[in-house]
């Protein structure tokens, strides 16, 4: 598996004009720039992971998250290196590491709210409180094993709204004979960076029942496999980065509710309920999100 996904990023590389390294070598100074430049696959590897990391930047749902993990691969990993064998496997495994998290190994982009190929419904679900509960009991999921997966495998359909941009993307049980389906639509991202879902619930009755939720893409460390140091002790190192689907909240909205929804700035505008259950008193707001 691991020398498949390798074979097809050496074939996406044939694609990047990266024979030589992403530096001036005339110019190289420190010991790890001495050492790619002294040898030739080395050398195109880095070429090869420099356009690899600017296209993850283009697709990346949290730019800022794709270059807290560049810096840490730098410092924790690359620099560490004390010879050019050691330095290949660096670089190797983190323009796999590229590929896996933003669509590079299959030539696609990366699952989004607002186009193909679309994060799952079924995965938002799964964040999404229950009507029986109060708070939250799901926070956060990892998208780069989760999408695609068995688990939350199925069909995910679309369709358009009126007088609204980004389409309404959900799914029903793979069971389901009675017309219940949940799906969400993409509102806006504020300036603090929190992503804005209108998510839909129907449990097959006349009754369809609206939140928003608030939710965050972030990378963080996550835990390889566990290999053997010395005599009968085991380590196990977190240096791999995956994609987290964090959930930060939920406002609701009601059954079958209709209006405005906005995002400026780090405000949320909602509109005054003008659906079949609206209460005549009901209001617009504004929630102010301070993070």
């Amino acid at each position: 598996m691991k020398e498949a996904l390798l074979a097809g990023i050496v074939v996406l590389a044939a694609s990047f004009d990266a024979a030589a390294a992403s530096f001036d070598c005339a110019k190289a100074s420190t010991r790890i720039e001495k050492m790619i430049c002294s040898d030739e696959k080395l050398s195109a590897l880095d070429g090869q992971l420099a356009q690899s990391y600017r296209i993850a930047l283009e697709r990346a749902a949290s730019p800022e998250a794709t270059k807290a993990a560049q810096r840490a691969w730098l410092t924790d990993q690359r620099n560490r290196c004390a010879d050019v064998a050691c330095l290949k496997l660096a670089y190797q495994r983190r323009i796999e590491v590229l590929a896996k998290h933003d669509g590079l190994g299959n030539g696609g982009a990366p699952p989004s709210f607002t186009r193909q190929p679309f994060i799952s419904p079924r995965i938002i679900n799964d964040l999404s409180t229950s009507l029986s509960d109060q708070g939250d009991q799901v926070v956060a999921i990892n998208l780069s094993d989760s999408q695609g997966s068995n688990r939350y495998s199925g069909d995910i359909k679309t369709r358009a709204l009126p007088k609204t941009r980004n389409p309404y993307v959900y799914a029903t049980p793979d069971d389901a004979t009675d017309g219940s389906e949940f799906g969400y639509r993409y509102i806006g991202r504020t300036t603090s960076g929190i992503d804005v879902l209108l998510t839909m619930e129907s449990g097959g009755g006349s009754g369809t029942f609206e939140n928003l939720m608030l939710v965050k893409v972030e990378e963080e460390a996550s835990g390889g496999s566990v290999r053997a140091a010395a005599d009968k002790t085991e380590v196990m190192t977190f240096k791999q980065r995956r994609v987290v689907l964090r959930k930060l909240g939920e406002i609701g909205l009601g059954d079958r509710w209709q209006g405005e929804l906005k995002v400026s700035g780090n405000e949320i505008t909602i509109g005054k309920d003008t659906g079949p259950q609206a209460d005549a008193s009901a209001r617009g707001r504004v929630i102010k999100i301070e993070y």
